[in-house]
Parts: C-alpha cells; sequence; structure tokens
C-alpha cells in the first residue's frame, strides 16, 4: 500500500481504527475439503453449550453454512451474522461447532480442530 502526501493519522490511531473495524466483523472460515461433496446451504445457530444447529438459512440464523465444488475438490464457506456473533471473544468456538455440524449433515471430510487459544483475551486485550 502507498500513501502520498500529508495525512493526519499517527500509526497509534491507524492501528485503533483497524482494530475497531475488525472487531465489528467476524466474517467466518473458508475450509477446503478433501470428498467432494454437493452444493448445499444451510443456516446455523450455536446455543449456549457450542452446540451448532441446522435451521432453515431463510430464518433467524447465527451464520450461513455453503458448501460446493471449487477449482482443487470441494469448500465448506461459513459466514457469520455480525450482528449475532459475540464482538471480543474468539469465535474458533463457534467455528469448531459449525464444521460438526457440517460433518453430520452432508459427511464433509474433515479432520478434528482444536481452537486455538485465545490470547487477545488472555492478555486483556479489548
Amino acid at each position: 500500500m502507498v500513501i502520498e502526501g500529508d495525512i493526519d493519522i499517527d500509526a497509534a490511531d491507524l492501528e485503533t481504527t483497524l482494530l475497531d473495524a475488525a472487531q465489528v466483523r467476524r466474517g467466518g472460515a473458508l475450509f477446503q475439503l478433501d470428498n467432494d461433496v454437493p452444493e448445499a446451504k444451510a443456516g446455523y445457530r450455536i446455543d449456549d453449550d457450542r452446540v451448532a444447529h441446522r435451521v432453515d438459512p431463510e430464518e433467524p440464523n447465527d451464520g450461513i453454512l455453503r458448501t460446493g465444488p471449487a477449482a482443487f475438490g470441494s469448500v465448506m464457506i461459513v459466514t457469520c451474522d455480525p450482528d449475532r456473533t459475540p464482538i471480543g471473544p474468539s469465535i474458533a468456538h463457534r467455528m469448531l461447532a459449525v464444521t460438526d455440524l457440517a460433518r453430520d449433515i452432508w459427511g464433509v471430510d474433515l479432520p478434528q480442530l482444536e481452537a486455538a487459544p485465545d490470547f487477545g483475551n488472555a492478555f486483556g486485550v479489548p
């Protein structure tokens, strides 16, 4: 990225701006799958026990789960609803719940995953 001219923003302000925007936009995840899966779509809801449940994608949901073909096999795309995704804590456990749901409903071939430690919260980072 190239920025020309005189700008009135310092590094700390830029960092704050970017981090604030990142905390609001909890996008989701993209997974490459080893097996061929058909094109499909489902909504999901995460309960208090961190378990994902399939819901109609047109009904209120925490996000959308999609599968389909790609140039390198198949993919699974998880999109979070930013209004229903907590800001601050890691969303890794939510993504793990959604991968478990995808295994149950479509038989996607993903290894068992484990969430990385939430270092941001471990050090008191907002």
